[in-house]
């Protein structure tokens, strides 16, 4: 364990010069304020749709759908999560 963290240092610190995407947010309190409001609202939406949507199946369907939901929510973190690094680089 400790080898891996010291290639990953090694790695992290001989990557080549870095490159900034400019500012659009100026203010921190502004940008933590942003985020908060959408971690509570996007979070809470997320726990409606996964609490709420599997009752509005049959009762032998409920399993089943929650799954699904289970799964398309772990698809779109992957996908979210592949699509931020070309994003950053476009702008």
């Amino acid at each position: 364990m400790t080898s891996l963290l010291a290639a990953i240092v090694h790695l992290n610190l001989s990557l080549p010069q870095r490159t900034y995407v400019q500012v659009y947010i100026s203010s921190d309190a502004a940008y933590i304020a942003g985020i908060v409001v959408l971690a509570l609202s996007d979070g809470y939406l997320k726990t409606l749709a996964l609490m709420f949507g599997p009752k509005t199946m049959d009762p032998a369907h409920q399993d089943a759908a929650a799954s699904l939901l289970v799964a398309v929510l772990g698809i779109s973190f992957a996908a979210g999560s592949l699509l931020s690094t070309p994003v950053v680089k476009a702008l």
